[in-house]
């Protein structure tokens, strides 16, 4: 004998349902802290993943004795001169750390990603970016507004929207395109 469900309007439900229409439902900002902080505190070389070759590549061209390379993801954001081909490394981790095995929400890879681009411009006046000026004044702004990002990010996003205010002022052009590098 076959039983018949009787249908319940279950918000719970539809927001499992809703899962892979684009939205990554489920996470609250006290979840989007946690594992913004659980990225941070993940060992750089393990998440970045470079070569032997590339490490020590990046310790002659950045003169690094080998103490001073960031250990962590946290460190190479705030560090006062990190390497920059690691900020590039972290920048294209986070481009794509939101799918495939194990993603990221959205929100925190794009967290990771804008700060990765905010400091290799505050730290090295270079633009790791195809966005011009408006859209990465928009999306550092995003980062200073948002009070589950941690609050050196916070700082790092708004150091960047300052500069990139002041570079405007001295060039004269308020929405130039980036020119990558």
């Amino acid at each position: 004998m076959r039983r018949r469900l009787r249908p319940i309007a279950s918000p719970r439900l539809a927001r499992l349902i809703s899962i892979g229409k684009g939205d990554f439902v489920g996470w609250d900002e006290a979840d989007l802290a946690a594992i913004l902080q659980m990225q941070l505190r993940a060992p750089l070389l393990g998440t970045l993943k470079p070569t032997a070759s590339e490490i020590q590549k990046i310790m002659e061209r950045e003169h690094l004795p080998g103490s001073a390379l960031p250990q962590t993801v946290r460190e190479l954001l705030v560090h006062p001169h990190p390497p920059l081909s690691l900020l590039r490394r972290a920048k294209d981790f986070a481009k794509t750390a939101d799918s495939g095995k194990d993603p990221l929400p959205p929100l925190v890879a794009t967290a990771l990603y804008l700060s990765a681009i905010a400091a290799a411009f505050v730290r090295h006046s270079k633009r790791v970016t195809t966005m011009n000026d408006t859209e990465l004044r928009g999306s550092l702004q995003w980062i200073t507004e948002q009070a589950w990002i941690d609050p050196s990010l916070r700082t790092l996003s708004g150091d960047a929207v300052a500069k990139l205010a002041d570079d405007a002022g001295q060039n004269g052009t308020a929405d130039r395109c980036a020119e990558y590098e």
